[in-house]
């Protein structure tokens, strides 16, 4: 078994200029260690961000300029990431994969697929704290880093594969214990898994993924369909927790026939009312607005069956559609 931990950089908290990695045996001994500069094609906005951390990076402007931009360095890093037999460790991983997917997108590439350990996802269930930085970590693990130069993204990937290790001295077990108690509690959890997994996200998971997703959704092709075209649609809260991909789904099937998906049942058009709505009336607040606007005419219903019936596809073939791509927003 080999251990992977990559870490990106970006420009600007979007797009990626950096893509650093080690690649370790068994024992988390560095076999390998790597870094790809690549150039973004954005301006880079490393200060006034709105978290307050600002960002200095270790190579100048003009190196990342003068590198090959991401479609040049695409087959490089899916070999790196799907290599089989292999245990992918990160830290902070979501962040790592919606850069990849917004680089895949604007470059036109398959999305990288993957399952990885996060170990900041570990740590905060472990001490029950509050966000920790890697640097934090590694000082509360003791772990030295004094060679290791925050946001140098090969470094950044090393320190954590010493974290990992330090945790597994701290926690008096080996390296595939500690693995398998991540997996057990899901700190391997990726936003994409939705689709496979749904059954591993938390709520607010799916709500952050839906939220991204309403963010980014831009049309992916023009279809006709004048009932759609204009209008705005809503569904209950529970829906978009109990079928969060079919929902995205039907989402982009509006967007693309012109209409729009608001969740703010005041400002729709239609409602669509499906099976699970009335069984948790009490939590469906959305659902309950949703009756008030309807009984005063500001609203109008329709049901699931219908709904679909008018986009032209049925439960099944919903069930069995891919999650839609996020199209690459240009700033």
């Amino acid at each position: 078994m080999r251990y992977l931990c990559f870490d990106i950089e970006c420009c600007d908290g979007q797009h990626i200029c950096e893509f650093g990695y080690v690649i370790t045996d068994e024992n988390l001994a560095v076999q390998k260690k790597g870094i790809l500069l690549i150039n973004p094609r954005e301006k880079f906005r490393l200060t006034g961000r709105r978290d307050g951390r600002d960002i200095s990076l270790h190579f100048e402007e003009e190196q990342y300029y003068a590198a090959e931009e991401f479609d040049r360095h695409y087959d490089k890093i899916l070999q790196l990431i799907t290599y089989r037999p292999q245990t992918i460790i990160g830290f902070s991983c979501k962040n790592d994969k919606m850069f990849l997917k917004t680089a895949c997108q604007r470059y036109d590439k398959s999305e990288i697929n993957y399952f990885a350990i996060d170990l900041q996802a570990y740590v905060k269930r472990l001490w029950r704290g509050g966000r920790m930085s890697l640097e934090a970590l590694a000082d509360e693990l003791k772990v030295e880093r004094d060679d290791c130069l925050i946001h140098k993204s090969d470094d950044d990937a090393e320190l954590t594969m010493r974290c990992m290790r330090a945790l597994c001295e701290r926690e008096g077990c080996s390296i595939g214990e500690l693995i398998k108690k991540c997996n057990k509690d899901d700190f391997g959890f990726f936003l994409d898994d939705i689709v496979d997994a749904p059954q591993r996200a938390s709520k607010n998971e799916r709500l952050r993924e839906l939220a991204v997703f309403l963010e980014r959704a831009k049309p992916t092709t023009k279809t006709k369909n004048a009932w759609v075209a204009g209008k705005k649609f809503c569904f209950s809260k529970i829906y978009e927790l109990n079928r969060t991909k079919d929902c995205m789904v039907l989402i982009q099937m509006l967007i693309d026939a012109g209409g729009r998906y608001i969740q703010k049942v005041s400002e729709c058009d239609y409602y669509v009312v499906s099976a699970e709505d009335a069984e948790d009336d009490k939590k469906n607040r959305r659902y309950s607005a949703a009756l008030r606007y309807i009984a005063t005419g500001d609203l109008e219903a329709v049901r699931y069956d219908e709904f679909l019936r008018r986009l032209g596809i049925t439960d099944g073939e919903l069930i069995s559609m891919k999650l839609p791509q996020y199209l690459y927003k240009r700033q």
